[in-house]
């Protein structure tokens, strides 16, 4: 049986997709609550869903590359950022 991570996908740093967990993979969870109360969506345009919760499985290498994508895309200096 293959390792497995809980959790809501949006809600995840891109890392615990892949089983790559660090203890910094718990702030981007707060960054992700704090977008949703100041602006009232989620900081990602679309997510895919996942079928089962394992690491590093097809469904999860593709969520991996597209929340890496979205996050590089994002503007720091664009409102909400200061």
């Amino acid at each position: 049986m293959g390792r497995q991570f809980v959790g809501t996908p949006d809600y995840l740093a891109p890392e615990v997709l892949l089983g790559e967990i660090v203890p910094q993979s718990d702030l981007l969870p707060i960054g992700i609550i704090l977008h949703l109360l100041i602006t009232g969506q989620l900081p990602w345009t679309h997510t895919l869903r996942l079928n089962d919760g394992t690491v590093g499985s097809a469904a999860a290498n593709r969520m991996y590359k597209v929340m890496r994508r979205e996050l590089a895309a994002l503007d720091w200096d664009d409102v909400p950022w200061p």
